[in-house]
């Protein structure tokens, strides 16, 4: 009985530790342009991180199974994807199409 109850525990820290993994890639425009400072969050999750100087990104203890991530950048359309067994996800954001809430300066000269 022992040695099942240490089996069955063997195998569900297994389950657990390949479901939880790093999740790694590249933020870019959609020129190709690595994006310097998108957000890349766990969806549901209050943490996650911003790409550097190379649009690059990593995401620790992630559900790989269960799991989405949400990418998002100022004028650009944010993206959620399914994690889906992946641990590298390259992300191409589009700009936004929609303006709401972008605010227009005009200058009015007096003279």
């Amino acid at each position: 009985m022992m040695k099942l109850n240490t089996l069955l525990l063997a195998i569900l820290l297994s389950c657990a530790t390949v479901a939880a993994q790093t999740v790694t890639g590249v933020v870019s425009d959609s020129n190709g342009t690595p994006l310097i400072g998108a957000t890349v969050s766990v969806e549901g999750k209050p943490s996650g991180t911003a790409t550097n100087t190379k649009g690059e990104y990593s995401l620790k203890d992630v559900n790989i199974t269960k799991d989405s991530l949400t990418f998002s950048y100022l004028g650009m359309e944010t993206v959620t994807v399914a994690v889906a067994g992946r641990t590298k996800i390259d992300m191409r954001l589009e700009d936004a199409r929609n303006e709401v809430g972008v605010a227009t300066i005009v200058e009015k000269g007096y003279g």
